[in-house]
């Protein structure tokens, strides 16, 4: 019995025994066999006490071996069980999978458990290892499923992340009116996708309600701490956002072109609205709008806009930023810039953009002066004196006097035509630009009309001849007074339009034939 019980320990040592069971009872039946040959000589009730104890000595040998041999059957259970998890089959869930392994496992260990079972022991090991499996194969399973969620909320975070830096950021950037109100649409558009994905992620792996809600919350937080981060980047660069707000607003007009600062401009409304636009992006950035109450949000950006008013009148009425040591009714978690860092921006900003309105107001008089420019008293004594004899000449000659005045009644009118005032309004460069361009046109035009007011004044006395009845004795009497003046009226028309002449002259009766005007000799009537 000693050397089959050697073996039987070699055995042991190298993994589970096939019928451990059977091969005890084997040995325990050869040892008991051979107590009772020997014990029959001895007092019955003497040798049954002693029988009683030699097999519970035998047993309580073999009890240590029996319970690691239950530790390998429970061990080669639960990699079988791992193994099947470790891969579902086509259209198969998690819930099913495990449930299925789970019975494929305990159903193993029964198996081995009752190959090992010893006959005529009463052991409760095996139930107690029944139920350790069974908990080890639904905490293999729970482990499973936490690290699948845990990988499927982090996975959604991530997205969120990605999908709130290619949209919140450009938010930011541009910093509309609308921006939490945007904002919390783009949250809520975000989170409603990635539940719906995490949702989709962890179906079939039991997830309860409690649990889901408790992923969108961790969901939804790190969604909302991303949005933070995000917004304390751009509020720390408030302040040359402020100075670009201002810029945008001062120096460029309401269709976006640059000002050119003329005379009609009211420079201080102008910087005074510009200030406006830059405290109202101050006060954007001074708190998360999305997680705060309109309300609050309100008498913020009313205190803000507060600044912009150098000396307020009257007594201070609601929420003093000039000495509030933080905001009112707001979650610290939720402040962005404190009211000193935000007195401070003010401040700055204020000093800097001071230079561009200074240089805006000197441009605009240097322009109004450019515009009323009036040449000083002796350069018009000056033009007097030296423009003397001219003067003289033109008065003592009228027609350097109708000259004169006929140039300077087409230069009025090309002024007037190439509309100078409105061009300059532009600027130096772009009105002279402008000019040079209409100049040649608008002299043709003009011209051109000089031309056509020409036909009709001269085709008036023409028509007016033409109506009148014949001629009398009193007219024949003046017809050599006439004829002068209608030889001198037929040259010069003559140049301007040689065919209207000829027809002209021959309702006058007047020779056109190419001899010298002063042959020409009125018909016999």
């Amino acid at each position: 019995g000693d050397a089959r019980w050697v073996a039987l320990l070699d055995e042991y040592s190298k993994g589970i025994i096939p019928d451990f069971g059977e091969k005890v009872a084997t040995l325990v039946d050869a040892v008991m066999s051979g107590y009772d040959e020997e014990a029959h000589y001895f007092d019955s009730k003497v040798s049954h006490e002693r029988r009683e104890v030699l097999l519970e000595d035998i047993h309580g040998k073999v009890h240590p071996v029996f319970e690691t041999q239950l530790a390998l059957a429970s061990a080669k259970s639960l990699n079988a069980y791992k193994q099947r998890m470790q891969t579902l089959s086509q259209g198969e869930t998690f819930c099913e999978r495990a449930d299925k392994a789970f019975e494929q496992a305990m159903q193993d260990f029964d198996a081995m458990a009752g190959a090992l079972k010893v006959p005529g022991t009463a052991w409760k090991t095996e139930a107690a290892a029944r139920e350790a499996l069974k908990q080890d194969l639904q905490a293999h399973a729970e482990s499973l499923k936490a690290a699948h969620l845990k990988s499927s909320l982090e996975s959604c975070c991530e997205d969120a992340e990605e999908k709130l830096c290619g949209m919140v950021a450009p938010l930011l950037e541009n910093a509309p009116r609308e921006l939490w109100s945007r904002m919390e649409s783009i949250i809520d558009n975000v989170r409603e996708e990635e539940c719906s994905s995490l949702v989709g992620k962890v179906a079939g792996y039991g997830v309860h309600d409690d649990e889901k809600a408790e992923m969108f919350a961790i969901l939804d937080d790190s969604i909302r701490m991303n949005v933070k981060k995000l917004s304390k980047e751009a509020a720390n660069t408030i302040l040359p956002r402020m100075k670009d707000k201002f810029s945008e607003s001062f120096h460029k007009d309401a269709e976006g072109m640059p000002r050119m600062w003329t005379p009609s401009l009211d420079i201080s409304k102008i910087a005074k609205e510009a200030k406006q636009d830059a405290a109202h992006l101050l006060s954007q950035f001074t708190v998360i709008g999305c997680n705060v109450d309109p309300g609050a949000s309100s008498v913020i950006e009313k205190a803000i806009h507060s600044l912009n008013e150098p000396n307020p009148k009257g007594p201070i009425t609601g929420f003093d930023i000039h000495a509030a040591p933080s905001w009112q009714n707001i979650d610290s978690d939720n402040v962005l810039l404190t009211p000193a860092q935000v007195r401070s921006s003010w401040r700055q900003f204020s000093s800097d953009v001071a230079l561009s309105v200074q240089q805006a107001v000197a441009t605009q008089e240097a322009n109004r002066l450019a515009r009323n420019k009036v040449p000083p008293v002796w350069a018009i004594l000056a033009m007097f004196v030296l423009g003397f004899n001219e003067l003289v000449s033109v008065l003592r000659n009228p027609l350097w006097l109708i000259t004169l005045l006929i140039l300077l009644a087409f230069a009025r009118t090309v002024y007037v035509e190439l509309d100078v005032e409105g061009e300059m309004q532009n600027g130096l460069l772009p009105g002279v630009m402008a000019l040079s361009v209409k100049f040649v046109p608008t002299v043709q035009k003009v011209v051109y009309r000089v031309i056509e007011a020409g036909k009709k004044m001269m085709e008036g006395p023409h028509e007016d001849t033409a109506e009148s009845p014949g001629p009398t004795t009193e007219s024949r009497q003046e017809r050599p007074k006439h004829e002068h003046h209608t030889q001198d009226g037929n040259g010069l028309r003559r140049r301007i339009n040689m065919q209207q002449d000829d027809h002209i002259a021959e309702d006058m009766d007047i020779d056109t034939s190419p001899t010298p005007m002063g042959n020409m000799s009125r018909k016999d009537d």
